[in-house]
């Protein structure tokens, strides 16, 4: 398993990158102004709410990334990191002053979380088939009676 150790540091670090840039956009008191002027969209308005399900797609894919950094953790101890985070992050955002903490933006996020392990259960596992380890198809001996 040697060809995927470069691939399993690639999704490691997007997904680092990735809990970066998503705690900075959940927390910057204008995320999208800040990402417009840095991308050159200065004449984009700024300062806008953010959308009905904006942040079950920020985590869904932040739970489909960290399930596939094959992390070496339980499954156990990720989802409560997960969920440490969803939650946490949240609750940080009543302490900038043009945030707020909503209910939706909980239920999104914790909907979001469930989406992407469900993501990964489909995705991150190969069909199995009888060269995985499952015994061959192999006629049981013939008893005398």
């Amino acid at each position: 398993m040697l060809q995927e150790r470069p691939q399993v540091r690639l999704v490691r670090t997007l997904c680092g990158v990735y809990v970066l840039l998503l705690t900075a956009l959940l927390l910057l008191p204008d995320p999208k102004g800040l990402l417009a002027s840095l991308l050159g969209l200065d004449h984009l308005p700024s300062g806008t709410p953010g959308g009905i399900g904006e942040h079950f797609v920020f985590f869904t894919l932040l739970a489909t990334l960290v399930l596939f950094s094959r992390l070496p953790w339980s499954p156990a101890v990720i989802a409560a990191l997960l969920l440490g985070y969803a939650i946490g992050l949240e609750c940080m955002q009543y302490l900038s002053p043009s945030r707020s903490v909503e209910l939706r933006d909980f239920a999104e996020n914790l909907l979001g979380l469930t989406a992407g392990t469900i993501v990964w259960r489909y995705l991150g596992k190969p069909a199995s088939s009888a060269t995985d380890g499952d015994p061959p198809d192999v006629d049981p001996p013939e008893v005398d009676r």
